[in-house]
């Protein structure tokens, strides 16, 4: 084997120049010239004390934002199932509402009435206002159709518009109370009879007012029933809306 001795310069084969995609102060060298370089390697670090904060903020961010998405999938159930107990007692409010209606007439009222479910019923206290005897046959006739629906829609109401249903409810309950109303103005003007004693007339007015009192307070149940969907149904749409993306509101950031 023969050498040769030469002066000159080595040079490597091949070279690359190495940018950095900012300036600093080098914190860290892990290669020195000559050694071999991997790809994806790092070969030095620069001092990065900023960027590692805003890291650690965008995390806590992201983390954030996770939690955040979690209540609102917390409040949406919750709100769901508030809504569904809320219609379960609107439908229990509507039943009660059928039946007082429904005991105002059968149980009240016709007690006093011949032939309610004919189309000529007659009222059969003598009293002082002959017109109020009139409107309250006429007002029993007409009720008959909202003790029908009443009837109807009550053999299954999963099946029904509780918002309309109530509202409904509500105009009959104060056709109910119309009806109440006239009677005992009817019975306050009573005139006692060999078939009616003043006894039986204070009774009779009694049974009315008693019935008229439940009929306010179903109304007043009616109403409440009504206040408590409302709220529900704006609860759901409220949580729908905070799962969407940007759709959070900051009133919503908190579970229920």
């Amino acid at each position: 084997v023969s050498t040769i001795a030469v002066v000159g310069e080595v040079t490597a084969e091949s070279r690359a120049d190495i940018h950095t995609q900012k300036s600093g102060q080098v914190t860290r060298v892990n290669k020195r010239i000559g050694d071999r370089v991997a790809a994806g390697e790092i070969i030095a670090e620069i001092e990065n004390a900023p960027e590692r904060a805003a890291l650690l903020q965008a995390q806590g961010g992201y983390d954030a934002a996770q939690a955040q998405k979690s209540i609102f999938a917390t409040n949406s159930k919750g709100a769901g199932t508030s809504l569904a107990s809320a219609e379960t007692s609107a439908r229990n409010t509507l039943s009660s509402a059928y039946a007082s209606i429904d005991n105002a007439v059968h149980s009240t009222a016709d007690s006093m009435i011949s032939n309610p479910e004919l189309a000529t019923p007659v009222f059969n206290i003598q009293t002082t206002n002959s017109q109020l005897a009139v409107n309250i046959v006429n007002k029993r006739v007409g009720i008959s159709a909202v003790l029908k629906r009443h009837a109807t829609v009550s053999r299954d109401l999963s099946g029904t518009s509780l918002r309309m249903e109530i509202q409904a409810t509500q105009a009959d309950v104060r056709i109910a109370l119309s009806l109440m109303d006239d009677i005992i103005g009817a019975l306050n003007g009573g005139i006692a009879t060999y078939d009616t004693s003043e006894a039986d007339i204070a009774a009779f007015l009694t049974t009315a007012a008693s019935a008229r009192t439940a009929l306010l307070a179903t109304a007043s149940a009616l109403s409440g029933a009504l206040e408590t969907l409302d709220a529900k149904e704006t609860a759901v749409e409220l949580a729908e809306k905070n799962l969407q993306p940007g759709g959070a509101t900051p009133e919503a950031s908190t579970a229920e």
